[in-house]
């Protein structure tokens, strides 16, 4: 029941919420999270 609306709700808006709000692009500091003990830096704009 979780993951059915985690899929059917969640992963929506955040799909949504990129989409118009586009963070990665107006971000100074962007981190891969693949692995949430070692985080990437993707992109630092100094």
């Amino acid at each position: 029941m979780v993951g059915q609306r985690y899929r059917e709700r969640y992963l929506p808006g955040q799909d949504l919420y990129r989409a118009e709000a586009r963070p990665v692009e107006r971000a100074d500091i962007v981190l891969g999270m693949d692995d949430p003990l070692d985080p990437v830096v993707l992109r630092w704009l100094k």
